[in-house]
């Protein structure tokens, strides 16, 4: 059985992937318009803190890298040995 899940901030993006042309943030129902898909990505990222909400399982992994290695917030289940992402990008260049 689904359950329907709630409070889970999804950035949409509208256009080509080279051309984006309008970049919202949904939250339940709720369309919030943000000015460039960065701005769309940050406000997904902080409402998930902000709502305490949890990460959707199949893209977790995306949100953690963004939100310990491009915004540099940690919380409580983020590990002391996570891996440092700058290192590893320096190793394969």
């Amino acid at each position: 059985m689904l359950t329907k899940s709630t409070l889970q901030p999804t950035p949409i993006f509208v256009g080509s992937l080279l051309s984006i042309e309008s970049s919202y943030v949904v939250v339940n129902k709720t369309i919030y318009n943000c000015s460039s898909p960065g701005d769309a990505v940050e406000f997904a990222l902080k409402s998930y803190f902000a709502l305490n909400a949890k990460y959707p399982e199949e893209s977790r992994q995306i949100w953690k890298l963004i939100q310990i290695h491009f915004c540099t917030l940690k919380d409580e289940t983020d590990s002391k040995n996570t891996v440092n992402f700058s290192n590893i990008l320096r190793k394969i260049a």
